[in-house]
């Protein structure tokens, strides 16, 4: 039977794992996530930019009855659908609030959010958002300065390669190792942190399909180079599945993709999921 290892070839634990493993004090991450509730809200859907939504102000309710109901429990939601149109929205760029959201009272979006991140300190909630660092979308505002920069991956015919579909639109793939090289994925990241700068205190983001790095070596340590940026900001990444190699990088997953046995092989501290 295949197991994941969780040693280096010395046979001691790489330091970053061997850090978050150190317990009380030693592990890197803000936030003991093993012993908090960390969730997403779903607050708009692209393909119905005005239905069924869930404003900022709802969500603040949400966070109130979990705050309510556990006896203050830390929480840390992950808002889904904050930006643009709703979820899975004209990404790469992050560059808009999405205006449905807003309360009645305030000038615009984004002060309906930060007033939300500020609210929910008192519920012990660390608001943070669900973004993407992979896909990208004709209809972004970003669309054409990627693609005519060669940020997007091309097929065997030059033209960009076709990815899936989301909310009903046709999705490319964002050319990570280029992206990070040319200095834009650290553009988007630092511009996110100034739109939302709450997201510093968080502590917290969480990157939808984004860490199986395979065996591709300009990948992997695009995607380590991606992880260590986040957290040099004081920023935990979290994502939906687990790569044993971003052990130590990596403290929470959505979906804990490892068998029972494998799983005993990680101290909560290093890496928990639902």
């Amino acid at each position: 039977m295949e197991t994941l290892a969780c040693t280096s070839a010395a046979g001691a634990l790489p330091f970053r794992l061997e850090a978050a493993a150190a317990g009380s004090g030693g592990a890197p991450f803000r936030h003991a996530y093993s012993q908090c509730l960390a969730y997403k809200i779903f607050c708009a859907d692209k393909a119905h930019p005005d239905s069924n939504l869930v404003t900022f102000e709802e969500a603040l309710r949400y966070m109130r009855v979990i705050h309510d109901v556990t006896g203050g429990l830390e929480q840390v939601p992950y808002l889904v659908g904050w930006q643009f149109d709703g979820h899975d929205s004209k990404y790469p760029s992050w560059a808009e609030v999405n205006p449905r959201l807003k309360r009645p009272q305030d000038p615009d979006a984004r002060a309906s959010f930060l007033w939300l991140a500020e609210e929910a300190k008192r519920l012990n909630a660390f608001v943070s958002v669900h973004v993407n660092m992979s896909d990208a979308y004709e209809t972004s505002p970003l669309w054409q300065e990627y693609r005519e920069g060669g940020l997007i991956i091309l097929g065997k015919n030059g033209q960009p390669r076709r990815a899936g579909v989301w909310g009903g639109e046709q999705s490319y793939l964002v050319d990570k190792v280029k992206e990070w090289r040319s200095g834009h994925a650290r553009r988007r990241i630092d511009a996110l942190a100034a739109l939302l700068p709450f997201l510093r205190a968080s502590g917290s983001v969480h990157i939808d399909a984004f860490g199986l790095i395979g065996k591709n070596e300009e990948l992997r340590q695009t995607v380590f180079a991606i992880f260590d940026a986040w957290r040099g900001m004081g920023i935990d990444v979290t994502t939906e599945y687990f790569d044993f190699e971003l052990a130590g990088r990596l403290p929470m997953v959505y979906h804990l993709n490892l068998s029972e046995e494998n799983r005993i092989k990680y101290p909560s501290n290093v890496v928990c999921g639902g």
